[in-house]
C-alpha cells in the first residue's frame, strides 16, 4: 500500500499547469488583462477549488493534512455544503462559493463517475477570514474517485484508487513489435482527432484493435499499453491522449521500445532530447526543441552529470532549456522586460541560469532555472546586490524551489 508520507507534495507547481495535465481546457485562463503571459495568475480561475471537463474528469484541490490511510488505501471524508455555510455566516463570499462549486464538482464525479484528478495541497489551512497559504502542491499521478455521498447531507468520501502492481496485471508474452507498432499507431490517431477536436470513442478503438492485429491481446492489457504511451509522450513534453493517464510503473525496456517506435513515427528527433555539455551542440538541441510545442513539465536531472574537458562542465539537459525559454515568451522573469535583440535562429535572445549553480550540487530542473536578459544574468553573478536579486527571483517566479 501507498502511505501518506509518498504523496507528499515536495514542491510547488503552478495550479493553472497541474490543471492542464489533469486534462482540464486552459485556454482561457489568458483572457485577463495580464494576457496569455500572465495567464497563471488569472484570478478568475487561479484561487478555485475544484475544476469540471464536463463528462470527462473533475479536478479537486484537497488539503494534504485531513487526508487518512484507512483499509488500505487513501481517503478524505468533505463536506463542502458545510463549508459553505460556514463561510456564508463568515460573510465571505468569495469561498462560500468557491465551496458551493466545489460541492457541484463532487456531484458531478459521484452521479456520472467521472475519475477525480488530486492536487494535493500542503502548506498553511485557514478556516475563517484569513487566507490559507499553500507552500507545496503535486498532481497526485493516480486517479481517485468519490465512494460516497450523501445527498442529503453533502458528506462524502473521496478515494484514492489502487495502482495496480505488476504481479496483479495479468501475466502475458511480450508484446511483439507489430503489435506495439499497431498499438503506437491507434494512439497518434486518437491524439489526432483529440488535437482536432473531432470525435472518437476508445472503446471502439479497443475492440477494432481486438478484432485485428491485437486480436490475443486482452481489452485492460490494451488499456494499459496506451497508458504507457502516454507516460513516455510525458516525459518528451509532448501532447497526449487527456482520457489516458500516464501509467506510474512502466519498465525501462517497455519505455524503450515505445520512444523507439514514436522515433520512427517522426514524432520526435531521440538526439535532440540528449544532454550535452557541448555549449554548440546543445543550443542546436535546445533550437530545435523550442519550434515544437512543449506540454507539461520536463522532470530534469537531478544530479547533472560532470564532464572533464579543458574544463569542468556539465552535461545538460537541452529540454529542460528548451522549456524555461519556451515558457519565458520572450521576456526577461526578473525585469520583465522583451528580450533585447532576436538570436539568429529568429527566437528572442534570453539566458537560462541556475538559481543554484551546478557546481555548487544545484539541479538541471525547471525548479532550479530562470530565462534572464543577459544584463540581468550579469548581475546575478557580477552585482553588489546578486544575494536579494536572487532572492527577489524565488519570490517573484513561482516555479523556484530553493536548493
Amino acid at each position: 500500500m501507498v502511505t501518506l508520507s509518498e504523496i507528499a507534495p515536495k514542491d510547488r507547481q503552478l495550479v493553472m499547469h497541474l490543471v492542464r495535465d489533469a486534462g482540464i481546457d486552459v485556454s482561457d485562463w489568458g483572457n485577463f488583462k495580464g494576457g496569455t503571459q500572465k495567464a497563471a495568475s488569472n484570478p478568475k480561475y487561479c484561487y478555485e477549488w475544484s475544476f469540471v471537463e464536463p463528462k470527462k474528469v473533475v479536478v479537486l484541490n484537497l488539503w494534504f493534512a485531513p487526508m487518512e490511510e484507512r483499509d488500505g488505501t487513501i481517503v478524505q471524508d468533505l463536506n463542502l455544503r458545510e463549508t459553505a455555510h460556514k463561510f456564508g455566516r463568515l460573510a465571505n463570499k468569495k469561498r462560500q462559493t468557491r465551496a458551493i462549486n466545489m460541492d457541484v464538482a463532487i456531484q458531478a464525479a459521484f452521479r456520472d463517475k467521472l475519475p477525480v484528478r488530486v492536487i494535493i495541497c500542503d502548506g498553511e489551512m485557514s478556516d475563517g477570514d484569513k487566507a490559507s497559504h499553500v507552500a507545496k502542491r503535486l498532481l497526485d499521478s493516480v486517479p481517485w474517485a468519490v465512494t460516497a455521498y450523501d445527498w442529503d447531507t453533502g458528506e462524502c468520501t473521496i478515494t484514492r484508487q489502487p495502482e495496480p502492481l505488476p504481479e496483479q496485471r495479468p501475466v502475458e508474452k511480450e508484446w511483439s513489435e507489430s503489435e506495439l507498432e499497431a498499438a503506437v499507431d491507434a494512439y497518434l490517431w486518437m491524439r489526432g482527432q483529440e488535437l482536432h477536436g473531432a470525435p472518437y470513442s476508445k472503446a471502439a478503438v479497443n475492440r477494432q484493435l481486438r478484432e485485428g492485429v491485437l486480436a490475443g491481446r486482452s481489452e485492460a492489457s490494451i488499456e494499459y499499453r496506451m497508458r504507457n504511451i502516454s507516460a513516455a509522450l510525458e516525459e518528451l513534453c509532448l501532447p497526449r491522449i487527456a482520457g489516458y493517464l500516464p501509467a506510474k510503473n512502466v519498465g525501462t525496456g517497455v519505455k524503450d521500445r515505445i520512444r523507439h517506435v514514436l522515433a520512427e513515427k517522426g514524432m520526435f528527433n531521440a538526439e535532440d532530447y540528449a544532454a550535452s555539455a557541448d555549449e554548440e551542440t546543445l543550443a542546436q538541441r535546445v533550437s530545435a526543441l523550442r519550434r515544437r510545442t512543449l506540454v507539461g513539465v520536463p522532470r530534469g536531472v537531478e544530479t547533472p552529470q560532470r564532464v572533464n574537458g579543458s574544463s569542468s562542465s556539465f552535461a545538460r539537459d537541452p529540454l529542460v532549456k528548451a522549456w524555461i525559454l519556451q515558457n519565458a515568451k520572450g521576456c526577461c522573469e526578473a525585469c520583465d522586460q522583451p528580450a533585447p535583440f532576436w538570436a539568429e535562429d529568429g527566437s528572442p535572445f534570453l539566458e537560462v541560469h541556475h538559481v543554484r549553480p551546478l557546481a555548487r550540487g544545484g539541479s538541471d530542473q525547471v525548479s532550479n532555472a530562470v530565462a534572464l536578459c543577459p544584463n540581468c544574468h550579469r548581475r546575478c553573478h557580477q552585482s553588489g546586490d546578486r544575494e536579494q536579486f536572487t532572492a527577489a527571483l524565488y519570490k517573484n517566479v513561482d516555479r523556484l524551489i530553493p536548493e
